[in-house]
């Protein structure tokens, strides 16, 4: 999630993205979780799943 130079921490920017406690509960209960991440940090994690070359779908199926 990007959400901004603005952002000061995790817990915020989650709640900008989904506003209803209800739903954020929900996904915590999921396994969701959130993290700040640098863009760095993003281009080497998070990208490659956004951009359908994720590691993780393939580890899965093994």
């Amino acid at each position: 999630m990007w959400a901004g130079p603005s952002t000061a921490s995790a817990d915020l920017a989650y709640r900008e993205f989904v506003p209803l406690k209800r739903d954020r509960d929900r996904e915590v209960r999921q396994g969701w979780t959130v993290r700040l991440l640098t863009q760095e940090q993003w281009r080497q994690q998070a990208a490659p799943c956004f951009n359908g070359k994720c590691e993780h779908r393939k580890a899965a199926s093994a």
